[in-house]
């Protein structure tokens, strides 16, 4: 086992210390990242597009990974990541360690997923991603910097080798409701389904069902944050298959009409066509709110 500034690596992920500041577990992510292959570090490099823009420097530099895991905000940026990335957390006490996983029950502050009151949060456990698995994160907030995001989201997919049939999916979301929110029975109703646009139109309809926003959500904007919901999905399925369509992946994928042309079309018109979901339908009568130049509001936005 190797140490290196509060973290350790092992054969199957990287360990670090609950005591790390945010710019200490950048810097640690960044490093694993030039050193192992791409195809282990999609957590890793979906945290870092986070960690870049989370708060400021200043707090960067004081707040610690364990703090921000344990605060459990509804609006955190790396905790939907780290959940849809198998994160574990190993935990320390009198009697002993355990590790739970940081999982939609730990977020959701439930007794039977939580630490016991004689208990601390000694180091973080993240896996390695593996071969045929993508993940990616999405944020969208007022500024690029020094704002709550208005929605975050983890996801990640894991596809049968050599094939574009889903054999695992995880989506979670932050900033539409109460704690981190796991798409749960969305994804398990996706398993097995081929990554195309039936898969999409399904996935669309199943999540406005799941992740629903009561009136009172967080922030208000409850139809804009809809819209979110399933525009970050969107750009996960594009990412995921132009990944898909590289050499040495899967040719024989079919290209989505989408893909022919550019992802932000410099005019609105003519629109990409997009599926047919009823999700999709309502993107268009979401009401406009100020956003970063650059950042997505439509699916079709990159």
């Amino acid at each position: 086992m190797r140490h290196r500034e509060g973290d350790s690596v092992r054969t199957a992920g990287l360990t670090i210390g609950a005591g790390c500041s945010l710019a200490q577990v950048k810097d640690i992510l960044a490093g694993r990242v030039s050193e192992l292959p791409e195809e282990k570090t999609q957590t890793y490099r979906a945290l870092l597009k986070h960690l870049k823009r989370l708060a400021g420097q200043q707090i960067r530099n004081m707040a610690s990974l364990g703090g921000h895991i344990m605060s459990r905000h509804c609006y955190s940026d790396l905790n939907p990541v780290l959940a849809v990335g198998n994160t574990a957390l190993n935990l320390m006490s009198k009697e002993g360690t355990r590790q739970i996983p940081l999982d939609r029950d730990f977020l959701a502050g439930l007794a039977s997923a939580d630490l016991k009151p004689e208990e601390i949060l000694e180091s973080v456990y993240i896996p390695h991603s593996q071969r045929w698995e993508f993940v990616s994160a999405f944020r969208q907030a007022q500024c690029q910097q020094n704002a709550l995001a208005d929605v975050t989201a983890g996801m990640r997919v894991l596809f049968q080798e050599g094939t574009d049939t889903i054999e695992d999916l995880s989506l979670a979301y932050g900033g539409v409701g109460d704690a981190t929110i796991s798409a749960q029975k969305s994804c398990q109703q996706l398993l097995g389904r081929r990554w195309n646009e039936p898969m999409l139109d399904e996935a669309c309809r199943l999540l406005l069902d799941e992740v629903s926003l009561p009136g009172g959500a967080p922030g208000g904007s409850v139809e804009f944050k809809r819209t979110l919901v399933v525009s970050f999905f969107f750009k996960f399925y594009l990412e995921v298959l132009q990944e898909l369509k590289k050499p040495g992946k899967l040719l024989s994928v079919p290209l989505s009409p989408c893909l022919a042309q550019p992802i932000c079309p410099p005019h609105p018109t003519p629109p990409c066509r997009v599926p047919k979901a009823s999700g999709f339908h309502s993107l268009r009568e979401a009401p406009h709110q100020p956003h970063s130049p650059g950042s997505s509001l439509l699916p079709f936005n990159s």
